[in-house]
């Protein structure tokens, strides 16, 4: 598949990933925060709360990255792949 697939959309699917991460790692994460939950209704009096970190591979647990400082144009691009991944209609015109 990835042969076929032109560069663009594989840097889309990219993009997306970073804004919406899938897959069986974030379906580990889900499952950790499940477990975590269902830990701190039966913990205890006095007992610590339980972390998600308990409950998942260490490879999972990863500081958010900041917040990159785009440009204009990465802005715009930002936005026209948004709107794609909603299903509307982009027109780019010359002004």
């Amino acid at each position: 598949m990835l042969e076929q697939m032109p560069a663009r959309i594989f840097g889309e699917w990219i993009q997306f990933y970073r804004q919406e991460p899938f897959g069986e790692d974030r379906d580990d994460v889900r499952s950790a925060i499940i477990a975590a939950v269902i830990a701190d209704v039966n913990r205890g009096k006095g007992k610590p709360r339980a972390k998600i970190e308990d409950f998942v591979a260490a490879k999972y647990i990863v500081a958010p990255d900041p917040q990159p400082q785009l440009t204009d144009a990465e802005r715009v691009q930002k936005a026209i792949f948004d709107a794609q991944m909603r299903g509307w209609d982009v027109i780019v015109g010359k002004d």
